[in-house]
């Protein structure tokens, strides 16, 4: 049966078993193999190698520790990789040991277990270094001795010699070595100790593992090449040598100590930033490795370990549980930079700005994270690839400016509020109709432009509320391919003022309908964030939109000639022309009628093409004047069919082709409606009255009507059809048909008055011979 242990030492949160098992045996003062004999486990061959124990063996190990068989399992889950067992073996105890011979001198019978530690080498009790090898034989005492050959030179090879009068090693530096100690003795007691917390334990393991490296790699023949394998007693020099690298801070100017232990790199390598014998260190360690090797890095490991920054910023301890920094960052922010970002961090043109808005995100997500590029791509999108993010970002952060802004800007985001929820939008946006086909017609007819995709102004509108990419939105906002998006800059590039002020003004409605009324309709980060005063790129809000407008308007130039005109990248453009929008469509309808009581003549600097009207005023023309449509587009300049469409949108009953009209302009040029007496307004209403006008005038210079057909070359019928017409019209006989007599007393007291007005106002007399010919254009 399993005995009981003297005390239990509770694991820490995902801590490998084999760590728990050097911790627990260096406080109980027994060797790790003993140890896993007295749990019951079968020999091991190796460190960092357990396997999951059997349930017989986890029933002895709970016996034995007083451990909850849930505790015990959770130590040989896939938690993390233990320490290298040549890091689990430096404070361990060995089975030589240094001693203290004033200690041995004063009580030969004392042998404290912590001399055997390879990392206890001074006296703190009587200031001087422990020795380590007996006086007469030169061997290294062993540190099992019973108590019968206490203080003795021990061992199979012992000489039995007394170890007190050993002369200590000389200390260069008491002072330094003391401090040391002290710090080292403090590391392997909060590692041991039962009664601390799973922090401070934790704390107290990370301090001594690096130091053990650090260690290692000081005491290696070549330390920049080859760090020792194993690690036994390690000498006073290298422990505080090391002790002295660990503590340091190295500040702006001056050097890390540290660099010089880092392996170089060979010529045309891409190298890791931590070397694998650094690997095992906490993240702090390995930002300080990273930092010495900045020259050589690839810009994605700059990133993560900053090392661009002017001061060394080390990462925060991670408490176990707490996500990485780069998914804690991800849930705060959209999928890609706020697009002035991206245009004042790269505005070469070398590479596509649709693909560097994503890529510049997961750089943010980088710095002080522990994830792989892989998974920091994934926890942006599923659609994004690995390989396409490196490589914009390598083409991102070549310039080491931009690695500092970036760098900084991350940080920043970690020390601020951000007063827009974009998770919280995009799962909004993914299951609305951000703007319907009616309301976007509207838009369209009022801003004169071409009715473009509906599907435009949603990505338009997503892009706005969310500040997220479309090529990773959910559908129906995605682009799906590079023509999908060349089509869509093209809209937003040609978008004019009134209709993104109508999106925008929309855009914020929505977000009242959402509840999130608080939030500010779009957000980035201000530039006084960080601290750089030069950027790659030019600030678009500080570019004049002036040429780009020209050029797009006024010369008829495309994006890309005006860009390059410019010396900005297309990607600068756009972002201009979202902050400073085009005073006019580029391809506005030829013409636009916009409902407005307003004069039907155009304004001064109306954008050509658009007319202000007043249904109100239509409807009065068209149905208390009867004026005919065409006439009424004549007059203020549009076609016939754009009017009909007007009128019928507002409700003003259109007559069927063919119907009665009323006065057309050309039956009485300059003159309105209103302005003619009767009967003569009534005689020039329909189709062709003025040509009516003209023949019934000339029928009085004739002995009959149908002699007046004959010379006038038409039908007798058709004549007297329009005489009907007009007198119909007029309310009464014109002229009188028997006796026929060709002189002015064929008119009747009507005709007469008739005749009067078309002198009056037509300009129309009845001379002999006049109306012989009835000319075209009276026709």
């Amino acid at each position: 049966m399993t005995a009981r242990l003297p005390f239990t030492l509770a694991p820490l949160d995902e801590e490998p078993f084999e760590v728990w098992l050097h911790a627990y045996a260096a406080r109980l003062a027994m060797a790790p193999d003993q140890l896993a004999d007295a749990l019951g486990l079968p020999a091991r061959r190796g460190h960092g190698t357990a396997i999951r124990p059997s349930a017989e063996q986890l029933t002895s190990i709970c016996t034995a520790t007083g451990l909850e068989p849930r505790a015990v399992a959770a130590m040989f889950a896939p938690c993390g990789p233990a320490p290298a067992p040549r890091l689990l073996q430096a404070w361990m105890p060995q089975r030589t040991t240094r001693f203290c011979p004033a200690c041995l001198a004063e009580d030969p019978g004392q042998m404290p277990a912590a001399w055997s530690l390879p990392v206890t080498f001074f006296c703190l009790r009587h200031g001087q270094l422990l020795a380590s090898c007996c006086p007469q034989c030169g061997r290294r005492p062993t540190s099992l001795a019973g108590p019968s050959r206490a203080g003795r030179c021990t061992g199979p090879d012992g000489c039995g010699g007394v170890l007190g009068t050993a002369r200590p090693p000389a200390c260069a530096d008491v002072p330094a070595a003391r401090q040391a100690q002290e710090a080292i003795s403090d590391f392997a007691a909060g590692v041991r100790d039962p009664t601390g917390t799973a922090a401070s334990r934790r704390q107290a393991l990370g301090q001594l593992t690096d130091l053990t490296i650090i260690a290692s790699h000081v005491a290696a023949d070549d330390p920049r090449r080859r760090p020792v394998r194993s690690v036994t007693l390690l000498s006073a020099g290298t422990l505080t040598t090391a002790f002295t690298l660990l503590t340091v801070r190295p500040g702006t100017r001056d050097a890390d100590p540290l660099a010089s232990l880092v392996a170089p790199v060979p010529p045309d390598a891409v190298p890791p930033a931590v070397p694998l014998t650094w690997h095992g260190a906490r993240p702090a360690l390995r930002a300080r490795v990273a930092r010495a090797r900045d020259a050589e890095l690839r810009p994605s490991d700059r990133l993560r370990y900053a090392t661009t920054l002017p001061e060394p910023l080390l990462p925060v301890p991670r408490p176990a549980g707490q996500p990485d920094l780069a998914a804690v960052r991800a849930a705060r922010l959209p999928d890609q930079i706020w697009p002035d970002w991206a245009v004042r961090l790269s505005d070469e043109g070398t590479v596509r700005h649709d693909k560097l808005l994503p890529a510049a995100l997961v750089a943010l997500l980088l710095p002080h994270s522990d994830m792989p590029l892989h998974q920091i791509t994934a926890l942006v999108s599923g659609r994004l690839h690995r390989h396409v993010i490196g490589f914009q970002v390598g083409k991102l952060t070549t310039a080491t400016s931009v690695l500092r802004i970036l760098t900084e800007l991350a940080f920043a985001l970690d020390a601020h509020d951000i007063p827009v929820s974009y998770r919280r939008r995009r799962d909004l946006a993914a299951d609305t109709t951000l703007i319907d086909d009616a309301t976007w017609a509207r838009m369209i007819r009022e801003a004169g432009m071409r009715l473009p995709s509906i599907g435009h102004a949603r990505r338009y509108l997503y892009e706005l509320l969310t500040g997220c990419s479309l090529q990773t939105a959910p559908p129906p906002y995605r682009v799906t391919s590079t023509g999908s998006q060349a089509r869509y800059d093209d809209f937003a590039i040609g978008m004019p003022a009134p209709l993104v002020t109508a999106l925008t003004v929309h855009a914020r409605r929505q977000l009242d309908t959402w509840g999130i009324g608080d939030e500010p309709l779009q957000w980035q980060p201000p530039a006084s964030w960080v601290t750089a005063t030069s950027w790659p790129g030019a600030d678009p809000a500080s570019t004049d939109p002036a040429p780009i407008h020209h050029g797009l308007l006024r010369e008829q130039a495309t994006p890309g000639q005006v860009a390059a005109s410019l010396g900005i990248s297309p990607g600068h453009l756009r972002q201009v022309l979202r902050l400073h929008p085009l005073p006019r469509p580029r391809r506005p309808v030829r013409y636009t009628i916009i409902p407005a009581a307003a004069p039907v003549s155009p304004p001064s600097g109306q954008q050509p093409g658009v007319i202000y009207l007043d249904p109100a005023w239509l409807g009065e023309e068209y149905l208390t004047w009867q004026r005919p449509l065409n006439d009424i587009a004549a007059q203020i300049g549009c076609p016939m069919q754009t009017l009909n469409t007007f009128a019928r949108d507002h409700g003003i009953p259109v007559r069927p082709r063919g119907s009665q009209i009323g006065i057309a302009s050309r039956a009485a040029p300059g003159h309105h409606p209103r302005d003619l007496p009767e009967p003569l307004r009534h005689a020039l209403t329909g189709r062709n009255a003025r040509r009516s006008l003209h023949r019934l005038l000339a029928i009085t210079e004739y002995a009959s009507i149908h002699q007046a057909a004959r010379e006038l070359g038409i039908w007798p019928s058709a004549l007297y059809e329009q005489v009907d017409r007009m007198e119909h019209a007029c309310g009464g006989p014109l002229i009188h048909r028997r006796p026929r007599r060709a002189d002015p007393g064929a008119f009747t007291p009507l005709g007469q008055l008739l005749c009067q007005q078309a002198s009056d106002y037509l300009g129309l007399r009845r001379v002999p011979g006049q109306f012989a010919t009835v000319h075209a254009d009276d026709r």
